[in-house]
């Protein structure tokens, strides 16, 4: 069994994220996408949010992030993105949410 076989917990990476962003999928991978907020941040004034996206790829798992101003919906045909440990997608997502909020969730991690 390889690593890619065995999936993302998706209640557990909502956990990892703060409020304002939505976990959809499980199994072989996830979607995320940020909400608008009463402020507008993380999206853009036509609605195209951040989002990311978490996959198998081969016998590895690939992570893809998106900033509001890329258009389009393959997550796969932009130039942030990372492949490795299920673990190692999962981190560096998180670091991109955080990021993107522009605070310090530190507890995301963890």
């Amino acid at each position: 069994m390889t690593e890619s076989d065995v999936g993302i917990d998706t209640a557990d990476l909502r956990r990892r994220v703060p409020d304002g962003w939505r976990v959809e999928g499980g199994g072989a991978g996830v979607t995320g996408y940020a909400d608008e907020d009463e402020t507008g941040r993380l999206v853009r004034p036509d609605g195209v949010p951040a989002c990311f996206a978490i996959h198998p790829e081969g016998s590895l798992w690939g992570a893809a992030w998106k900033q509001p101003h890329e258009l389009g919906d393959d997550l796969r045909a932009v130039s942030d993105h990372v492949t490795g440990t299920r673990e190692r997608c999962i981190a560096w997502v998180i670091e991109r949410v955080r990021n993107a909020e522009g605070s310090d969730h530190e507890e995301l991690l963890e």
